[in-house]
């Protein structure tokens, strides 16, 4: 009994074919397909803008307090989204696109702005240390740092192990 029930635990059950695994659903892609596209879930009535030309639509079960507020909102706001330039009491200067650049603006280069903020920034810093004696002017146009080491506290501050003086 022992060795029946031994030899029915090593037999493996059947494989299933290759065949049975391959699904034979095409609809695998749940998106719509390109004609359908998204529907709304309620019927819609439309609102005219300004003439019939110009709509929009809301839902109709949209009743009471919330349809009354809307409403004037749309009529009274499609000066800024209707018609053409002109219409809607805007300056050009307000509604020309932003990349549009006037032909006396001079384009500046990344490189010399940089340049210019080191160029500052090295002209300050120069004249910190150079009441202090610590930078000397040399004869050939550049700076020479002179340090002075005879107190090593004062040259590294940040040392956390001072020396005696």
């Amino acid at each position: 009994m022992a060795r029946q029930c031994y030899v029915d635990n090593l037999r493996t059950p059947p494989q299933p074919s290759k065949e049975d695994n391959i699904s034979t659903n095409i609809e695998l892609d749940p998106r719509p397909l390109i004609g359908q596209g998204t529907k709304p879930i309620e019927k819609l009535k439309y609102i005219p803008l300004i003439d019939e030309e110009h709509c929009t639509q809301i839902g109709e079960r949209m009743q009471g307090p919330h349809r009354e507020r809307i409403t004037p909102t749309y009529s009274h706001d499609n000066h800024l989204t209707l018609g053409d330039r002109s219409e809607r009491h805007l300056p050009p200067s307000c509604t020309m696109h932003g990349g549009q650049i006037g032909s006396t603006w001079k384009e500046k280069d990344g490189r010399q702005q940089a340049k210019g903020h080191r160029t500052r920034n090295g002209q300050a810093k120069s004249r910190q240390i150079y009441p202090r004696g610590q930078l000397h002017d040399l004869h050939n146009e550049k700076w020479q740092i002179c340090v002075d080491y005879s107190n090593l506290n004062k040259a590294c501050p940040k040392d956390y192990f001072p020396y005696r003086a």
